[in-house]
């Protein structure tokens, strides 16, 4: 066992980061859910744009508390943000399937987003502080590669079981396992100790957190400026909005596979696939290095625009094909865009506001989503799954002709 531990990990990696391991295992396992959140609320019988409210309050909740919690976290305890992160997260899933009124349902989603919001950045905070303090700043980047590819294999057996429970069961118990899921992940915060004491010795009193709050403000919106300023930072923001207005009918990918006649039960075995797949795709930057920046964006955002428009000879019962090309929409091509635009990205920010540049940039792309997931709600409503879909596609032109007026550089 502790030849396969060494084998696996580096020097002391194991011994200083499995309760983090651990941690992010059941949150990935937790997506045991995630193949039948749609089917579920259709069932219940809420329209699409009732659904895409729904996910705009979890959206509008990580939007709203994003700032707050992580001055929480600086001031307070990374650890203890992480644990109530964990709770009331697992907490809103496990009652959502208990709850049928669609006011209660909006509520506790904007719960749940407030809950993501205390474990966002203050998880990685306290990782990379305890491995700074025992002097394993080399493990810091292999942490973040270990966290993504165990998540990913809990993202892999999640599903799977999903089969099972639905095919025996109902819906209603995959919320709860997935909120057991997130509930055990976070009694291994426990395992671990904080080195990081809080700036401040009085701790988090209301005068420190409104001046901190209206600081990160005043950075937020300088940093906005500069946005509007400088033209690749304003060219990839605009980009990420049209990628957006692609993605905006992906409510719509559940029930049109089970439309296509696949089995519900069975959307857990897509969905494990999506995810080997997932990690695979990873890669794919690496064969676009060659190319500048617009060539890359370019082929990525062409190649997904055919695949989406391939629906249109995609009829019932073919589910098969509907299955491939929602894999190779989601994993072979979305988590490409993340990895070349951010490296981009970070080339033409300055350091000394590169964290409070990326968390605007984040904020405002969350907006956008949030705003056209509605609009794709309605579209989903009344031209229906796989025309929504297929309209959604024609975005991408806008997205190209954005990206191309970036200047020549590999990413």
């Amino acid at each position: 066992m502790q030849l396969q531990t060494h084998m696996l990990f580096k020097k002391d990696e194991w011994r200083l980061l499995w309760p983090f391991y651990v941690m992010y295992f059941f949150l990935g396992l937790s997506n045991i859910l995630d193949p039948y959140i749609i089917i579920y609320f259709r069932e219940l019988g809420y329209s699409f744009f009732q659904i895409a409210i729904l996910t705009g309050g979890f959206a509008f909740g990580v939007i709203l508390f994003e700032i707050p919690t992580g001055i929480f976290a600086d001031l307070k305890s990374r650890k203890l943000s992480v644990f109530i992160g964990f709770t009331i997260l697992g907490s809103a899933i496990i009652l959502i399937p208990f709850v049928h009124s669609f006011i209660l349902n909006l509520v506790l989603w904007f719960v749940a987003g407030l809950g993501v919001t205390f474990i966002s950045g203050a998880d990685e905070a306290w990782r990379v502080d305890n491995l700074k303090y025992a002097r394993r700043k080399d493990l810091v980047q292999e942490s973040f590669i270990k966290v993504q590819v165990i998540a990913g294999i809990g993202f892999i057996i999640g599903p799977l079981v999903s089969i099972v429970v639905v095919q025996y069961y109902s819906l209603k118990w995959v919320w709860v396992i997935s909120g057991l899921c997130v509930l055990i992940g976070g009694i291994f915060v426990f395992f671990n100790k904080e080195i990081y004491t809080p700036r401040k010795k009085q701790g988090l009193s209301t005068f420190s957190l409104r001046k901190l709050f209206i600081t990160s403000l005043k950075k937020a919106s300088s940093t906005f400026k500069l946005f509007l300023r400088k033209r690749p930072l304003f060219l990839i923001l605009l980009g990420g909005i049209f990628t957006a207005m692609m993605v905006m009918t992906d409510n719509a990918w559940q029930p049109l596979l089970t439309y296509l006649s696949l089995p519900t039960p069975y959307l857990g075995l897509v969905y494990a696939i999506l995810g080997v797949v997932m990690i695979v795709s990873a890669f794919i930057p690496r064969y676009l290095e060659r190319f500048n920046i617009q060539t890359s964006m370019s082929i990525l955002i062409f190649v997904d625009m055919i695949v989406l428009l391939s629906l249109l000879f995609v009829a019932h019962p073919f589910f098969i094909f509907g299955a491939l090309i929602f894999i190779a929409h989601m994993a072979m091509l979305r988590p490409s865009y993340n990895t070349i635009i951010e490296t981009y990205f970070h080339k033409h920010v300055p350091s000394s506001i590169r964290a409070t540049a990326g968390s605007v940039k984040n904020m405002m792309l969350s907006m956008a989503a949030l705003l056209v997931t509605l609009f794709g709600g309605i579209l989903i409503d009344y031209l229906g799954p796989l025309k929504a879909i297929v309209v959604s596609a024609i975005f991408g032109v806008l997205a190209i002709a954005t990206y191309l007026q970036l200047k020549s550089s590999n990413f």
